[in-house]
């Protein structure tokens, strides 16, 4: 009786799991065919809405390109279910029979059902399937740069530099959107295009930026119909615009976005018959003012849903309907209310973060031609306001068959209405009314605000600053519904366009340090073809824009009388008390000249011609240490500061045999570290330094190849105290002694503390390595110590974090 109670139950266990296994099947196989039809649903809704879009506005194509783009995205996913489906189970009866709720959407995350009863599996079974939609293939980038040869040298440039010229960026960035082309058509999807961008960095970190993808410089996707950006974006729309003519003309806005937008309005607080009781309120009354302000802010949904119902009312219109949109601070009131934060993103932003890169873009472009350090902070932003039309292309469109293009110097006064003090403003305003939208009017002297005034058909609000005129202005735009306006044979700036541009001019006024070339490798070997444009120093207010400029050109800067005398006859003591054995410090390498050791200097300081690695003297070490030394060292490195080498350097007078010579050699050639413009040498004479007392003798001195004697040399003469900073590829040496004095000279090489180390096997600096190696293994008895741990070995921070190095 036992045996047979077992058995029933295995049995109805069995024919359980058999019933539960088809009826997840079933749901598994409804799942896919509503996901497919949803598909196929959203693909014909996508054709109409394609269809619709050929009629609109051309000015902004980056919405067709996007619409279209999205579709392409959509045949992917239709392919993919229909393959999907096809792996399915057996045919099922029509999904109209069974009361399965549909999803909202195809682009559902991937969820794990591993953990979920049978029941529930089945509900979330078709949640996990548009995992397949992830799956795209990391683009090998080395490969492809390997199948020409601009793209061989390239490859070989990044592993030994870390860093890409601005011309082999261009040449990188043809070679990957030639390859995308090639798999994808001209419009490879945003995902594909991110993969790339991401496979690109993932290969080579230094090309990263400072974004939180790291990859934004090179793609940046679109997103509520502002254009996508980057390098590879830009490469491809222009690559599309060179295949076929683009012809470009504005046309009406569909109503039916009008409709859309009005619909994503919250809800009104009151009853619309309330906000019309209202209104007429307001058109008789103005006091008191705390009612006025009052109604203002009930009626704002009532208001912007009137004012874009048909998209035909202007200014004038609207201000007879609602006249204390003129009050001051109304319309500040209605867009806070209707756009939530994004009301004071002008403010916080501009000084601090837009104005001052628009300016240093504009000089990048050549467009500005000003020591913008002498500058007050207000003049920089009013200096931003005035360059902007020029780095914003004036608008083409077309009215009948006639194409217009109107002059940038014609933007700009559209833009912001320059007037002197005393214009008389009633004419002003009476010859304002043919302006049938928003702008600027600024009474001052040499383009500098006086008085700042947003003008409105025939009023005029005045604001306290430039900054608030013209944040007032573009928020006019967006509560008077003038984004989409007829174009109109007078010059105008569409200002929802100027946005879409200025944001994707931001998204490349930051250049990682990949894309800079360090190259000042002599006196007179780098001549900047942008001179304002400057990439080996920092700006942080202490160096002039002219001793910027000096340094782009030759790569060294000379700071007279920086290290007091005092300071360097401490040094010098402590150089004797060394030489006299009288103290000891840890790592300190001792170099001593044999011919002299041998004479009658032997117990002298003079048998001593160089100390290094003295970091962990502190008397010595205080040299790398002295504020006056790392203010002008953060111009070149930024805030965060390593000490990597140090070294005192006693020349000793030539005995006729040339000894005391030092050959050209660029310091870099010993650092595995990069990049190599946030590197710095400081080197501090403590006595005189003339032609006849030159520098002196490195016995790891490994020479420039290929180097011309008859090169153009700089002799730079110091005085004690004086101080040179110079780049890590300058060429410089020394000769001869010629004197019967020893020369003194105190440095330390400085280098950011975000530095990286890279690998020097392969390339010419693997010969340092070596050397270096096996005298760390002689002196401290140890193996495995690489070239890079030794750096980071004697490398000290003086100043700020330490990050990477």
């Amino acid at each position: 009786m036992l045996e047979r109670t077992f058995a029933e139950i295995e049995e109805e266990l069995y024919r359980s799991k058999e019933e539960n296994q088809k009826k997840q099947e079933l749901l598994n196989s409804l799942s896919n065919r509503l996901i497919l039809n949803q598909g196929l649903n959203q693909k014909q809704e996508q054709n109409q809405e394609l269809d619709q879009n050929r009629a609109l506005d051309q000015e902004t194509p980056w919405i067709k390109e996007e619409l279209e783009e999205r579709s392409v995205e959509k045949q992917e996913v239709e392919e993919l279910l229909l393959q999907t489906e096809t792996a399915a189970a057996p045919p099922l009866p029509p999904p109209d029979h069974v009361d399965v709720p549909p999803p909202d959407h195809v682009d559902v995350p991937p969820l794990s059902t591993a953990a979920l009863p049978v029941e529930k599996q089945s509900t979330t079974e078709y949640l996990a399937m548009p995992h397949v939609l992830q799956m795209i293939p990391v683009f090998d980038i080395r490969q492809i740069l390997s199948t020409s040869s601009d793209g061989k040298n390239i490859l070989e440039y990044l592993d030994k530099n870390g860093l890409i010229t601005t011309k082999q960026r261009r040449s990188l960035v043809r070679i990957l959107v030639s390859s995308l082309m090639e798999q994808y058509g001209e419009k490879p999807s945003s995902s594909i295009k991110k993969v790339m961008a991401s496979s690109l960095v993932l290969t080579f970190p230094c090309l990263q930026d400072t974004s939180t993808s790291g990859y934004d410089v090179w793609f940046t996707p679109g997103r509520n119909c502002h254009p996508a950006t980057g390098f590879l974006e830009e490469r491809l729309r222009n690559t599309r615009k060179r295949k076929r003519p683009m012809c470009r003309s504005l046309g009406l806005r569909k109503n039916d976005d009008a409709d859309t937008e009005l619909t994503d309005l919250p809800v009104s607080p009151i009853i619309d018959e309330t906000a019309e009781q209202y209104t007429e309120w307001l058109k008789n009354n103005s006091h008191p003012l705390s009612q006025v302000v009052k109604y203002m802010q009930d009626t704002v949904h009532y208001r912007a849903r009137w004012i874009g119902q048909d998209g035909t009312k202007d200014i004038k219109n609207i201000l007879n309907e609602f006249p204390h949109l003129k009050t001051p601070g109304m319309i500040a009131q209605d867009f806070s209310t209707l756009h939530g934060n994004a009301s004071s993103k002008l403010f916080e932003n501009w000084h601090p973060f837009y104005a001052e890169r628009i300016l240093r873009f504009a000089m990048r472009e050549g467009k500005l031609h000003c020591f913008l350090e002498e500058m007050t902070c207000n003049a920089k932003g009013e200096l931003a306001f005035k360059i902007l039309p020029e780095l914003l292309p004036p608008t083409v469109y077309k009215v009948g068959s006639k194409i217009f293009r109107h002059s940038i110097e014609e933007s700009r006064l559209v833009f912001i209405d320059y007037k002197p003090v005393g214009t008389n403003m009633e004419e002003y305003l009476l010859n304002s009314t043919s302006k049938p939208y928003p702008h600027v009017l600024v009474l001052g002297k040499d383009h500098r605000c006086s008085q700042a005034f947003v003008i409105l058909h025939d009023v005029a609000l005045e604001q306290d600053t430039l900054l608030a005129a013209v944040d007032l202005c573009f928020k006019c735009f967006y509560i008077f519904h003038l984004r989409a306006q007829n174009q109109v044979e007078e010059p105008r700036v569409n200002m929802s366009q100027a946005a879409e541009r200025l944001k994707l001019i931001i998204g490349h006024l930051e250049r990682p340090f990949a894309n800079f070339r360090a190259s000042p490798t002599a006196a007179q070997a780098y001549t900047a073809t942008q001179p304002l444009n400057f990439s080996y120093s920092l700006d942080n207010n202490l160096l002039t824009p002219e001793q910027r400029l000096f340094y782009e050109e030759n790569g060294y800067l000379l700071i007279k009388n920086l290290v007091s005398h005092e300071d360097i006859d401490k040094f010098r003591q402590e150089f004797e008390r060394i030489c006299r054995q009288e103290v000891e410090v840890p790592g300190l390498i001792v170099m001593r000249d044999v011919a002299i050791a041998k004479s009658e200097f032997v117990p002298d300081q003079k048998a001593v011609s160089k100390l290094q690695d003295f970091q962990e003297d502190p008397d010595l070490f205080r040299y790398c240490s002295l504020p006056q030394i790392l203010k002008y060292v953060e111009c070149f490195t930024g805030p965060n500061i390593m000490a990597m080498h140090t070294m005192l350097i006693n020349k000793p007078p030539d005995a006729g045999k040339k000894t005391s010579r030092h050959p050209m050699h660029q310091d870099l050639h010993y650092f595995p570290f990069r990049p190599a413009h946030r590197i710095v040498c400081a080197w501090t004479a403590m006595e005189t330094v003339n032609r006849q007392m030159a520098g002196g003798v490195n016995k790891m001195y490994h020479g420039v190849r290929d180097y011309s004697p008859d090169h153009p040399r700089v002799h730079l003469e110091m005085e004690k105290g004086d101080t040179v900073f110079f780049h890590p590829l300058l060429i410089h040496g020394s000769g001869m002694n010629q004197t019967k004095g020893f020369r003194k000279a105190i440095s330390c090489h400085y280098a950011a503390a975000d530095c990286y180390y890279i690998d020097v096997k392969g390339t010419t600096q693997e010969n340092i390595e070596q050397e270096v190696n096996t005298i760390t293994q002689k002196r401290y008895r140890l193996d495995g110590i690489t070239f890079q741990d030794s750096w980071a070995f004697r490398g000290r921070l003086v100043q700020g974090d330490r990050i990477s190095m």
